[in-house]
């Protein structure tokens, strides 16, 4: 539910606050300013902001870049998730004109460019249409067969039985 501790979880999860205990996440304290930490994990936070002057292409181009992917390499990684997500036809469009299920699946596609080991997923339905929700799911069900660990933040249960192996529900900030 709202104000349970779920969102607070995440940030303390990649190091945005510092709670009284401990946490180790990839066998490291949690940095949000360290670059070797951060490509250990992909995040697609509740919210959909982006740099909106940026067309999809150099965006993704842009944060590709920012976890020293190679350029051959990087082109095939957009290559490849911007047609699983047929997106062809907005590659040159300004970020700052997509809805919010366009800047969803941009943010979805900045938090797997990387191939990170664990993928924190805050409210993954929020203001998603019905197809985009469907498309997410599987995505989320192939990403667990390829050894990606990811969490869900979500209200949505019926979300989660389908995609998690395992659920905490958290109520005043205990699990």
């Amino acid at each position: 539910s709202n104000g349970s501790g779920k969102t607070t979880l995440i940030n303390c999860i990649i190091g945005e606050l510092k709670g009284e205990g401990n946490i180790t996440v990839l066998d490291s304290v949690p940095d949000i300013q360290s670059v070797e930490f951060k490509k250990g994990i992909g995040i697609v936070l509740d919210n959909d902001l982006l740099i909106d002057y940026l067309t999809l292409d150099e965006y993704l181009w842009f944060v590709g870049s920012s976890y020293f992917i190679e350029k051959n390499e990087l082109s095939i990684r957009i290559d490849y998730w911007i047609s699983y997500f047929n997106l062809q036809e907005y590659r040159n469009r300004l970020v700052k004109y997509f809805s919010h299920g366009m800047r969803k699946k941009t943010q979805i596609i900045s938090s797997l460019l990387h191939k990170p080991d664990i993928l924190i997923v805050d409210e993954p339905t929020n203001g998603l249409d019905i197809e985009t929700i469907y498309h997410f799911k599987n995505l989320l069900i192939e990403l667990k067969n390829t050894n990606i660990t990811t969490l869900i933040s979500t209200h949505n249960l019926s979300f989660v039985e389908e995609v998690c192996d395992s659920i905490a529900i958290v109520s005043g900030g205990e699990i």
